[in-house]
């Protein structure tokens, strides 16, 4: 009872929630890697180990648009500090000479997904800019979890044979990648965003649509699927999946930016032909940089939230128009300076609102001076308003940030943030309302 009545005074009083630097006890690894890391980095996270709490994926590279590769880190959540177990749990590969994670890869983008159905996350990274050398280092890499055995987890093992060589000396541009159901089998997907910058292409790959065998085993049937509308690329910083006219079947919101097709589109799946898409629906002409995927407004629709180079935008899904297509209302977003990053969505203070996260640094221009924004959902339903407030963070704070991850790291039912900065990565323990 007096957590409740605290936590609705909280709430009454416009209260955000707190975050307090909590790094030097709650990250566990070298500094390099850490609170000294200069690196690109970008997060998945997830109950990796089926313990009960959620562990920390960052994959690292040069940053901005270059060739520049380096090794990725696995962050273990062991009783609510963060572990570098990367030696211990992400080495195991078939290829000969490799070593995991512990390989240095360009990597833009990872993602955490069982893909076999057996219960354990597996996870895919996304390779770019690896041009005239093998394989295993120029294609997105499949690391599928081991399980346990005698009940001690086994880690996760890189399988090289699991994505097939798309060309054999031009390795791919991906961005971004999201992973889902597209042909209503249960087996989960991979649609890869193409991007076309980083020097002169052997071979412009445009986005990929790979098909999941069963056995987590994908093949390229992009062309079969898909027009090549859909497939074009200029820069394809994101992509998800989700069902975007509640038709029962997941549809693929797509990112393309910088040069020409300049635009947020949904590609919508058939639901009388699943697997093969029929619809293109383009929703935002202006300079987006990334899109996500959310329900802001709690109606059940997925509304869109897009980091623009100018003013971002947040759009509210009011149901189908005539054509079967999903309609949006466009709100700009308070306080966006242009050139943001990645956009997160998570109900940050518990109240059942979904609130947002823009990072400030575009992947694709050098810079650490814009600011990352944090926006409350007021829950004005249906057209709500996301609102910058205060959580605690300084602005000097929230300069110069790659990517968040955000989740409960300590257990306590609140939401965290793990901030992989320009310089640093640090995290954020939220102080919550009951003590």
């Amino acid at each position: 009872m007096i957590t409740q009545i605290l936590l609705s005074q909280l709430i009454l009083a416009g209260g955000f929630g707190n975050f307090t630097n909590e790094t030097s006890t709650r990250l566990v690894c070298d500094p390099a890697v850490g609170t000294s890391d200069t690196q690109e980095k970008d997060y998945a996270w997830g109950d990796l180990d089926l313990d009960g709490d959620i562990d920390l994926v960052c994959v690292r590279k040069e940053p901005f648009t270059s060739t520049g590769r380096d090794i990725n880190i696995i962050f273990m959540n062991e009783g609510g500090n963060l572990v570098d177990r990367t030696s211990e749990y992400a080495t195991a590969t078939d290829v000969k000479g490799d070593n995991g994670f512990l390989t240095p890869t360009n990597d833009r983008d990872v993602v955490l997904h069982d893909l076999n159905l057996d219960g354990w996350l597996d996870m895919v990274t996304v390779t770019t800019l690896t041009d005239n050398t093998t394989k295993v280092l120029s294609h997105p890499r499949v690391y599928m979890n081991l399980g346990e055995i005698d009940g001690i987890w086994q880690g996760l093992r890189f399988e090289n044979n699991r994505i097939p060589e798309m060309h054999a000396t031009a390795g791919p541009r991906f961005c971004s990648l999201a992973i889902g159901d597209l042909t209503g089998d249960g087996f989960p997907d991979l649609y890869f965003g193409d991007y076309d910058s980083g020097g002169t292409q052997i071979f412009d790959y445009n986005n990929r649509l790979l098909i999941n065998d069963g056995n987590a085993f994908f093949a390229d049937e992009s062309t079969q699927r898909m027009t090549s509308e859909m497939l074009e690329s200029a820069f394809g910083a994101a992509s998800s999946i989700a069902d975007m006219n509640g038709d029962g079947v997941p549809d693929v919101v797509k990112q393309t930016s910088l040069n020409a097709p300049q635009h947020v589109a949904i590609t919508y799946n058939d639901p009388n032909n699943e697997g093969v898409f029929s619809g293109y629906d383009i929703v935002d002409q202006r300079a987006p940089y990334f899109v996500t995927v959310g329900d802001l407004n709690g109606d059940g629709r997925m509304d869109l939230v897009v980091v623009d180079d100018g003013s971002d935008t947040y759009y509210l899904n009011t149901g189908n128009g005539g054509d079967g297509f999903a309609n949006f209302d466009a709100v700009t977003l308070e306080n966006s300076d242009g050139f943001g990053g990645n956009a997160i969505i998570r109900d940050l203070n518990n109240d059942g609102h979904q609130d947002v996260i823009v990072t400030d640094i575009d992947v694709d221009i050098s810079g650490c001076s814009r600011n990352t924004h944090i926006y409350r959902n007021l829950g004005n339903t249906p057209n709500i308003t996301l609102s910058e407030q205060s959580v605690g963070i300084s602005n000097a704070e929230l300069q110069g940030v790659h990517d968040i991850a955000v989740f409960d790291i300590n257990g306590d039912g609140w939401l965290d943030l793990v901030i992989g900065r320009c310089d640093s990565t640090e995290v954020w323990i939220q102080d919550s309302p009951s003590g």
